[in-house]
């Protein structure tokens, strides 16, 4: 987005607004040049830059706030395939940990400056996991309360795990079924736990 001061051989002279607002360019012209009689040429002059600044700011404030809806509402263009989860700054990984060379499945929050793991472990399962990976998302890219609080009830599925570890092993990767268990122990947890109780009542 960009505002010129420009004067052309054919007689315009003024600012030119150039924004672009997803992929689409708008642009507008602003006379420096008065042609009314009565009016100060400088106050008209004046006038006239004004806005266009003010041009630029509104526009620039709806592709901000375009900007975020999109952020919110779609996979980024750079998503590897069955890597996202519905919406910008976090992505699906399958991985081995430096430590113990154990496979984990893990949350990405891809901020470039520091991107983080959230790793899927026994002691923090799927649901928990996503959820300090969502808290940090929200701190990490000025996200509003109310939205990451309703990310936090979009708990990715166990399915989209294994299918993105199908996905990488077609891509040639050779991770172990096992980089699954953590996932999916949640569930089985889950169902133990109900399984008590409806043999309780």
């Amino acid at each position: 987005m960009a505002i010129h001061f420009v004067c052309e051989d054919a007689g315009f002279c003024g600012w030119r607004v150039v924004v672009f607002v997803r992929g689409k360019k708008f642009q507008k012209t602003f006379n420096a040049r008065c042609y009314f009689d009565g009016v100060d040429p400088e106050l008209w002059r004046r006038y006239q830059r004004l806005r266009a600044y003010y041009y630029k700011a509104k526009w620039d404030a709806r592709a901000a706030a375009l900007n975020y809806i999109d952020f919110l509402s779609d996979d980024s263009q750079q998503t590897k395939p069955y890597r996202g989860v519905g919406f910008q700054g976090i992505t699906l990984g399958i991985g081995q940990y430096q430590q113990s060379r154990g496979w984990h499945c893990y949350f990405v929050v891809n901020d470039s400056r520091d991107p983080r793991r959230i790793p899927i472990t026994a002691k923090r399962g799927l649901t928990d996991s996503w959820i300090s990976a969502v808290e940090l998302w929200g701190r990490r890219f000025d996200i509003r309360p109310k939205d990451v609080q309703e990310k936090k009830n979009q708990v990715p599925s166990r399915g989209q795990f294994k299918l993105l570890w199908k996905q990488m092993n077609a891509e040639g990767k050779s991770i172990p079924a096992e980089a699954l268990y953590h996932v999916f122990r949640e569930n089985q947890d889950e169902n133990a736990y109900l399984s008590e109780i409806a043999q309780a009542s």
